[in-house]
């Protein structure tokens, strides 16, 4: 609307000055025809006049040339004045004047025809012309005039119709150019509303071009511009789209920031990592957000190097272990603006290596103790030790049990490395409880004897079969029973219960054992867990046999846990799947 009032003012303005210059310019040349067509019409009726008046001054009679005069006067319709010597002897419009002095303009009696300078006329009120004429007796001049309110009037009348045509030209064009400048300015305001669209991501609608000029050569352009800044907005949030993804899948944390230290990305990793929100972390500075002092120094010093470097650290309470890997962003300059940090949690990492550190140190002791023992009892027999029957039998009886640590070690070894790797191929079947525990009790029948050690079941009449590998989950009892029997004192009870529960069968193993301390029950299940070490390899263990159990819990789909006091006895608990 306002590019419209400008034009329309700037047109108005052009045409008002335009009308005004060539109605000035009119009425100057057609009051210069008008008045040169009056001076050539009093020079043609003066000589008209000089011609017919000059026979009539050789008459004597005075009445006989003014009625002459009067007549020509009449037919001309102008006023005709003859002079003679200076004194006026005929007057067309005032009779009474003869005889009168009347000047005349100098060299009108040597010229032809003279007209009278602008004084002259507006003195008058008249505009006149006069021309000689000659007698043998005394020379005339015959003045023709018409008065100047006459010659105003017309001149009045031609302004008039000037201004009327200037008036009505204005007018016409004044309602073409508002026309105009809406024929102009409608596509601009179409192109600006339409633009306005674009801006706001709406490409729908597109400039509609009617003309080939350049306002369409415009629009053609604007909208081709709009295509590809859709296609190009599109390919642009395609990649945003992916790179959200990613940055969403990743199980490291990513972490951006510019050369000021402020948050510019965080990804849900590093949400969860750190324990902040996306949202109020950014645009704000790394160490309001992370209040970590050595990770704040390390990404700054990054920043001002501007080189890809690689960090651990420890972030507390929780002494998760990061490696923290940074590398600079650069514009098209190759200035550094930012920074990008990739984090990766390795606290499980390091705890596997530690695992895998503490199970070769035990794996090495576990198999050096026996080895050592059979070694050194093997050269005491090399020695001579052989010759001394009963000694050699008690040596080879402590070789025999080594061998067989050794030997329970390496399977128990093999079986948790299987259950481990998932290689371990079970037969799943519908199993019976009862069938299984009865073959435990015939297994530990001796044992149980020896401590004087009472073993009971407890099933209701309807307990369900339970789906499992029979192979498997009768190796789950050995070694929970085998535990039992271990650490229950003399005259103690074993018993296993077992119920249904919901989809599954709960099955526990309970004894009035020892206990185990309630600072050891979270590690029980880990390799070459003792509780008591001495009195575990006294009693022949490795060490394995709880982790054996829970993989193979774990691999039956169930799970596993312990309750227990110290005194009062363990209850080894866990679910198996009820048959189909």
């Amino acid at each position: 609307m306002f590019l419209q009032k400008q034009l329309s003012k700037a047109l108005i303005l052009l045409i008002i000055l335009s009308v005004s210059i060539v109605g000035l310019f009119s009425f100057i040349v057609l009051e210069d025809y008008y008045l040169k067509s009056v001076k050539a019409d009093l020079l043609s009726d003066a000589l008209l006049a000089r011609d017919i008046i000059g026979p009539y001054l050789a008459d004597t009679k005075q009445q006989s040339l003014q009625n002459k005069v009067e007549f020509i006067s009449l037919q001309i319709n102008k006023n005709i004045t003859v002079i003679q010597r200076g004194v006026v002897i005929a007057d067309s419009k005032n009779p009474m004047r003869c005889g009168m002095k009347e000047p005349v303009i100098s060299g009108s009696l040597t010229q032809l025809f003279t007209f009278p300078s602008f004084p002259d006329i507006w003195k008058r009120q008249m505009f006149f012309i006069e021309v000689p004429g000659v007698l043998p007796e005394a020379p005339f001049i015959v003045r023709v005039s018409t008065p100047l309110v006459q010659v105003k009037e017309t001149i009045l009348k031609i302004s008039l119709v000037i201004v009327i045509a200037a008036l009505l030209s204005g007018i016409a064009a004044l309602f073409f150019s508002i026309r105009f400048s809406k024929r102009i300015v409608s596509p601009i305001k179409e192109m600006i509303r339409v633009t306005k669209e674009f801006s706001r991501g709406n490409f729908t609608e597109l400039i509609q071009t009617r003309s080939d000029n350049e306002l369409g050569e415009l629009g053609d352009t604007l909208n081709f511009m709009a295509a590809r800044l859709e296609k190009s907005l599109q390919e642009l949030d395609d990649r945003t789209t992916k790179m959200e993804a990613i940055l969403r899948g990743m199980v490291d944390g990513v972490l951006a920031v510019d050369n000021t230290g402020r948050i510019l990305l965080v990804n849900p990793a590093a949400e969860k990592m750190f324990n902040i929100s996306a949202k109020n972390a950014s645009g704000r500075h790394l160490i309001e957000v992370i209040r970590n002092y050595e990770l704040n120094e390390f990404i700054n010093a990054s920043l001002k190097k501007g080189i890809v470097s690689f960090k651990e650290l420890i972030l507390l309470p929780g002494e998760q272990i990061l490696r923290v890997h940074v590398s600079p962003f650069r514009d098209y300059s190759g200035k550094t603006f930012g920074i990008v940090a990739v984090i990766r949690d390795i606290t499980e990492l390091r705890r596997l290596e530690k695992v895998r550190s503490d199970f070769v140190a035990n794996v090495s002791h576990e198999l050096r103790t026996p080895l050592t023992s059979i070694k050194g009892f093997v050269e005491t027999l090399l020695d001579g030790a052989y010759k001394d029957p009963n000694l050699a039998k008690r040596f080879l009886n402590i070789i025999d049990f080594e061998t067989g640590r050794l030997y329970r070690l390496i399977n128990d070894l093999l079986d948790l490395s299987q259950l481990e790797t998932n290689q371990v191929k079970l037969n799943m079947e519908n199993v019976k409880l009862p069938v299984i525990i009865e073959e435990i009790m015939m297994i530990f029948d001796v044992r149980l004897k020896e401590k004087n050690l009472s073993f009971s079941t407890h099933f209701p009449e309807n307990l369900p079969e339970v789906k499992a590998d029979p192979d498997w989950l009768r190796q789950v009892f050995i070694n929970l029973v085998d535990n039992a029997v271990k650490f229950t004192p003399r005259n103690g009870k074993i018993w296993i219960e077992a119920a249904e529960k919901g989809n599954f069968v709960e099955i526990r193993v309970c004894d009035t054992g020892i206990g185990i301390p309630k600072e050891d029950i979270p590690r029980l299940f880990e390799r070459f867990y003792r509780v008591d070490k001495a009195r575990s390899r006294q009693m022949g263990g490795t060490g394995l046999g709880l982790s054996i159990v829970k993989h193979i819990i774990k691999s039956l789909g169930g799970e596993i846990k312990v309750e227990s006091k110290v005194g009062e006895g363990s209850k080894f608990i866990f679910l198996l799947q009820k048959a189909d």
